[in-house]
């Protein structure tokens, strides 16, 4: 378990590190080159001597530096390209008639509408002769201008470089760049060519999406099914900004936003409801199912993806009869995402659920499953909050400006209904598509299901009504990010070394050298930042 841990701690490094510095990619050739060979030399040498060596380890060094090098590359390798086959070529050259099709579902306001736009041919307004292109473009239009995904369009206008939005407090630019989308075009000339042109399964999906959403707004009334829709599916456009605001205030605004916990309910459920009628083996199979289905029905963000790969993984590892280790599970679903797609790294969902996802492992202790006791239950609740809000505070402070003084109040609230509520909000919709002639039994069920929503909305403006609930931060430079996980890291390895037992000490201290080699690389980087900026 120890390499994938350090060596894709270095490789997330690497990626890091390139899109923070830009260092050049021959020197990460080179680099990469290098250290492998390193580590060849030190396996030869350590095969040669019939024995490890002791003093360096430097195969783990040389591993552990290839990794941060090709971690760096990854991300190069992902940059777009500047030649005709790309969008990037044809920023600010004039007027163009570009073709693509609406790849996400278009958002309206009472000013404009947005949506995202996969190229597949461009030309010049004064050519005949299109030329395929790829990549994305974040078109804006006017809000009387009504688009859906899967519509094919042809717009006319001139391409450009995402702007920084002046007055507003918020990284348009940063922002369309995690998102892989590096060019814009506002306000072009729209032709629609043809409907219903993407791929059936995903609009299937999405239309099913919906369906599900007009079912909850049917059976839940009110802003309470918007909750539930957000609970749910990911959406929360029936919510208002005040309520939004709330959740953010005590610290809840991840229950709003499809992460880990959605999956972990799933396969709760699932085995629940299966376990006294089907046979293990084939549970296995229909958990994985329903982690498929769950992730095409509510969207692959990058925080679905990590869970919903961790999940694979230990059902997978049940199949065949292996120990998951959740620490592993973690490292190999970020290793798996960011080979696919490096800039996910960037995107914040998914920082803040890999690092509460990693505080989780790290700092709650195991329990046996027959402790379940009402004080166990809410033991659980604060260390778990306790554990996530630990790891994710300075990026809560880094991005959102705030520290909210009541989340551990309002996570012992409000968490131990959201099973119930998700379980009865499910129920709810699957009664509304599957028993149209059953309308009283969905309706029941939404009915109880209003109530613990009710109850959570009330909750959350209280606390977040409370004068102390949260203390506002203007600035926080990044270098404190550095210095607090340096930190943490720190007390986290003191504390295992104090706790486990002398042949568990030993196990850590065989990755010593590559933790070192790592530690002091990220160390010198974060030294040179705190003098260079400070």
């Amino acid at each position: 378990m120890l390499p994938i841990l350090v060596l894709t701690g270095a490789w997330l490094a690497g990626i890091f590190l390139q899109g923070w510095l830009n260092l050049p990619v021959e020197g990460l050739y080179w680099g990469s080159g290098l250290s492998l060979l390193v580590g060849l030399a030190g396996l030869v040498y350590a095969r040669v001597k019939a024995g490890p060596v002791k003093s360096i380890n430097f195969p783990i060094i040389g591993l552990v530096l290839a990794a941060v090098c090709l971690g760096g590359l990854r991300l190069s390798w992902a940059a777009p390209s500047a030649g005709p086959d790309s969008l990037l070529y044809y920023q600010g050259q004039g007027e163009t008639v570009l073709t693509g099709l609406v790849s996400a579902e278009p958002l309206y306001n009472s000013r404009s509408g947005t949506f995202r736009l996969e190229a597949k041919d461009i030309r010049q307004a004064n050519s005949e002769h299109p030329v395929p292109v790829s990549g994305e473009v974040y078109v804006r239009t006017g809000s009387n201008i009504e688009v859906q995904r899967g519509d094919l369009l042809e717009l006319t206008g001139t391409l450009s470089q995402p702007k920084e939005i002046t007055g507003e407090d918020f990284p348009y630019r940063d922002w369309l760049k995690r998102q892989g989308i590096y060019t814009t075009l506002d306000y072009p000339r729209l032709k629609r060519l043809a409907k219903e042109q993407d791929f059936w399964l995903g609009r299937g999906f999405y239309q099913l999406n919906k369906q599900a959403q007009q079912v909850i707004g049917r059976f839940v009334p009110g802003e309470e099914g918007g909750l539930l829709a957000g609970l749910l599916l990911g959406d929360k456009s029936g919510l208002s900004n005040q309520t939004r605001q709330n959740f953010s205030t005590v610290s809840l605004a991840h229950i709003l936003a499809v992460s880990g916990s959605n999956i972990s309910i799933a396969i709760l459920l699932t085995n629940m409801a299966l376990s006294h009628f089907i046979k293990r083996r084939t549970i296995i199979w229909l958990t994985l199912g329903v982690m498929l289905f769950y992730v095409l029905l509510v969207g692959a963000s990058p925080s679905i993806l990590r869970a919903a790969l961790m999940g694979t993984m230990a059902q997978v590892g049940l199949l065949l009869g292996r120990e998951y280790s959740g620490l592993a599970g973690l490292a190999g679903s970020a290793l798996i995402l960011t080979l696919w797609q490096p800039e996910v790294l960037m995107d914040v969902g998914f920082q803040l659920s890999f690092l509460a996802t990693l505080g989780l492992l790290l700092l709650v202790p195991a329990r046996k499953l027959r402790d379940q006791s009402w004080k166990v239950f809410l033991k659980d609740i604060l260390t778990t909050t306790m554990a996530a809000e630990i790891m994710i505070l300075p990026l809560i402070i880094y991005y959102f400006h705030q520290i909210s003084l009541v989340s551990v109040l309002a996570n012992l609230l409000v968490l131990p209904v959201i099973g119930v509520i998700m379980l009865l909000g499910g129920l709810t919709v699957a009664g509304g598509l599957l028993l149209s002639g059953f309308s009283l039994l969905a309706q029941g069920l939404g009915g109880w299901c209003w109530l613990f929503l009710i109850y959570v909305m009330k909750v959350v403006e209280f606390c977040a009504g409370l004068p102390f609930a949260s203390l506002q931060i203007a600035t926080f430079h990044p270098v404190w990010i550095f210095l607090y996980y340096l930190v943490l890291g720190g007390l986290f390895g003191w504390y295992r070394l104090e706790e486990t037992s002398r042949v568990k000490k030993q196990i850590w201290q065989m990755a010593d050298s590559g933790m070192g080699v790592t530690g002091a690389f990220l160390g010198a980087i974060g030294l040179w930042a705190v003098i260079f900026t400070l």
